[in-house]
């Protein structure tokens, strides 16, 4: 499997996108939520910002599931993993919700525990949808204290981070370090949130659990 199509595909929709970016509108959302959504989006900025059309992110999605779904298998996790599309009332929203769910059994310390990746879509008639990823991972802060260092890279998060993103040479130093600082110097609920190139990236730390979140912006569909 090419490593690099995920990255050429979304080079490609941002060329499509510049043309036509400017003959769309924008829609609000039918809930608090959604508004909410609305007002965080319009700060982002990069390729992952652009106004993607519905078949454009059934694209992606079909594209970062395959990578995702390979990433599973390469780590020997065929019988831990299920694909799935539920649509259910979430809040006074029809939620519909196609992608992987990832248990691990009794995981080791400092490992994956679970992760869910989706296509979210919004409303009956899917007006509206984005990607997320979601990771649960084992933290045993005594042994990352005693080996003076935590490494992002060396987890099997930043696999599925890479598989998402399609982005194989992100130095992790600084979000290593921002993780290791919360872990060997803060007590409580702790959270690290980055932008990565149109996407929002968020950290949350509690004493012994890592949540690691990866998502678009809402597109609008109409």
């Amino acid at each position: 499997m090419n490593k690099k199509r995920i990255s050429i595909m979304l080079s490609g929709l941002l060329m499509m996108t510049m043309v036509s970016c400017s003959n769309k509108e924008t829609t609000s959302g039918s809930s608090a939520n959604s508004d909410a959504r609305t007002v965080e989006d319009s700060a982002l900025q990069g390729i992952w910002a652009a106004d993607y059309s519905r078949d454009e992110v059934q694209s992606l999605h079909e594209e970062i599931l395959e990578r995702i779904e390979n990433a599973c298998i390469i780590y020997e996790l065929e019988d831990e993993y299920s694909l799935h599309e539920e649509v259910k009332d979430e809040s006074g929203t029809t939620v519909n919700r196609n992608g992987l769910y990832l248990e691990i059994p009794e995981p080791e310390s400092n490992r994956v525990e679970s992760m869910t990746y989706e296509l979210v879509q919004y409303g009956t008639d899917l007006s509206s949808g984005q990607l997320v990823l979601k990771i649960g991972f084992n933290l045993d802060r005594e042994a990352i204290k005693e080996e003076g260092k935590f490494e992002f890279e060396m987890t099997a998060m930043s696999t599925f981070s890479e598989a998402f993103t399609g982005n194989e040479d992100r130095d992790y130093s600084k979000l290593n370090k921002e993780i290791y600082d919360i872990i060997t110097n803060s007590s409580g609920v702790n959270k690290i949130e980055n932008k990565l190139d149109g996407l929002s990236e968020t950290i949350t730390i509690t004493d012994d659990y890592l949540i690691y979140t990866l998502e678009s912006k809402e597109y609008n569909f109409k």
